[in-house]
This record gives C-alpha cells, structure tokens and sequence, in this order.
C-alpha cells in the first residue's frame, strides 16, 4: 500500500484552485467551492487505496464549501464517507441546510 499524490505546485498559478476542485468531485465527492483568495490557492493531498475502503488526506487554502441536494445526488448512494476536518488557523463549518459560510479566525 502506497499513497499517492500530487500538490497544486505542479499546476500554473492561474489553474490551481479548479485543479483541486477536480481533485476533490473525483477523490470524494462533488462539492462547490469557493477560495477565499484564488491567487494565493494552495493544495495538496493524496489518496491510500484500501481496496474496498480509501484514505484520502488533504492541505489546502482556506475556502467555503456547500453540497447541495443535487452535488449529492451525483455521487453513489451506497458510498459512505468519514471526515475529519483538523483546522490550522480556521474553523471548519459544515452547514447541511445548504447555507455558504466563510471560514472565519479561530
């Protein structure tokens, strides 16, 4: 078992933030996202394939983030995920009322 990963890095400036949307719909799960500072947006995150199961781990720039009925719908219904959400200097606010909260300082 070997994880694997990429960072934003590798990506021009002016793509990184949709590169890591991308990474985020197919690695989890289909999210809208916004980036507090698109310019400044770094990421990066790798994945552990557990056969049945996957780890998935992440660093990224602050962003805002919502799943509506309808980004979960795309996904499998059967498929079940855990989240763990380790601030540095934010906090993390998951609203499931479909409601976009910024991030604010801790």
């Amino acid at each position: 078992m070997v994880w694997q990963g990429a960072s934003a890095s590798a990506v021009p400036a002016a793509d990184r933030f949709d590169w890591f949307d991308q990474v985020v719909a197919n690695a989890l799960a289909p999210v809208a996202l916004r980036p507090l500072d698109a310019a400044a947006f770094h990421a990066e995150g790798a994945v552990l394939d557990l056969g049945e199961a996957q780890i998935s781990r992440f660093s990224y720039s602050p962003v805002g983030s919502r799943r509506t009925s309808g980004l979960i719908r795309k996904r499998d219904p059967e498929q079940y995920q855990l989240g763990l959400g380790v601030p540095r200097s934010r906090t993390v606010d998951l609203p499931t009322d479909g409601r976009w909260k910024p991030p604010v300082d801790s």
